[in-house]
């Protein structure tokens, strides 16, 4: 009866995270140290305590802010010098993924084929931009003028795909937006850029 109940019961406590693993431990104090003050302020125990609370309140935010652009960083720099790391990647950002895939009439279940229809439809859903000729310029009427852009690096584009909204709304191009910033990297590479 004892080997069974030993057998059963489980001998240590399983550890969940309180904190995102890429919060640094300065984070983690303030945010500890914010929800201690916010239990003070809201019994009221201190006069000072709303004003320390809405100071730590801004200070966790670019805290956690910073954290995260860090970890944005290292992750973005590991995925472009270990293309492998792409997946360990997209399994932390716990995306509810389906398992499979309708295109085409065609069910996919496996991860290569899910990629390979997801690679067809971005085929036929991208329009390759034509190439910018100063004579099909036309006038307009509007108070103002055009903005004229020179050329758009490597970097703009990557600022620009950030900017986006994290939604599930689909663009222009029926495609996700979370999807192109997740993916940016690999879908604006240019082997030139690296060379």
């Amino acid at each position: 009866m004892i080997t069974i109940l030993l057998l059963t019961i489980p001998l240590r406590q399983t550890v969940t995270r309180r904190f995102p693993f890429w919060h640094s431990n300065e984070t983690r104090k303030l945010l500890k140290r914010k929800a201690r003050v916010r239990r003070l302020a809201l019994k009221g125990v201190h006069p000072y305590s709303v004003d320390e609370f809405r100071t730590l309140l801004s200070a966790v935010k670019y805290s956690i802010q910073k954290d995260y652009n860090t970890y944005l960083r290292l992750t973005e720099n590991n995925i472009i010098s270990d293309p492998k790391k792409f997946c360990s990647y997209v399994n932390n950002k716990n995306i509810n993924l389906p398992y499979s895939l309708y295109y085409d009439n065609v069910c996919y279940e496996n991860d290569g084929d899910i990629a390979k229809a997801f690679a067809d439809y971005f085929k036929s859903a991208f329009k390759p931009s034509t190439n910018y000729d100063i004579k099909d310029e036309f006038k307009s009427n509007c108070v103002g003028d055009f903005v004229k852009i020179d050329s758009v690096t490597y970097d703009d584009v990557v600022l620009a795909i950030r900017e986006l909204k994290s939604s599930l709304t689909v663009g222009v191009d029926n495609i996700f937006s979370f999807i192109i910033k997740g993916c940016a990297e690999f879908f604006i590479f240019s082997p030139s850029y690296y060379v």
